[in-house]
């Protein structure tokens, strides 16, 4: 296109476009900061509400770990301790499952019962050989003899 051609058609259409002024170039600004004010509103509640939520789920998870920690408590019982003579009063220590009571003092002995862990029971105050000693339920029944170190008085 030449020059002459260029100025003609821009004449040409000098009067089909809206001249812009000062004024509408400060209402376009006008309303992006508006359009950009309530974004960030609504971004800002936003994250209020999912803090909320964040706080609310750690809340219910709190509450189910104590729920699922109670569950693990093994129930209260009320027991009647027997005076079996020399004996005294313990639990077996809490390690997730049963601890052997066996025929002889020794883990080579044979497994006579099994003791599940918690549970209150009598044992004799006298070590015998290797730390070990008898032990018996709470009514006094012999169940055989056990590791000291699983009995806590």
């Amino acid at each position: 296109m030449t020059c002459a051609c260029a100025v003609l058609l821009s004449t040409a259409l000098d009067g089909c476009l809206p001249k812009k002024s000062g004024k509408d170039d400060a209402e376009l600004q006008e309303m992006i900061d508006k359009a950009a004010e309530k974004k960030v509103a609504e971004l800002e509640k936003e994250r209020e509400i999912q803090e909320k939520l964040d706080r609310a789920e750690a809340i219910i998870a709190a509450d189910e770990a104590k729920k699922a920690q109670a569950k693990k408590k093994p129930a209260q019982t009320s027991t009647v301790v027997v005076d079996v003579p020399g004996t005294r009063f313990a639990h077996v220590i809490r390690e997730g499952g049963y601890t052997n009571a066996r025929s002889g003092p020794g883990t080579g002995y044979a497994i006579m019962n099994k003791v599940k862990d918690g549970s209150p029971i009598l044992y004799s105050g006298r070590l015998v050989r290797n730390g070990w000693v008898q032990v018996y339920d709470t009514r006094g029944n012999y169940l055989g003899y056990m590791s000291a170190n699983k009995i806590v008085p």
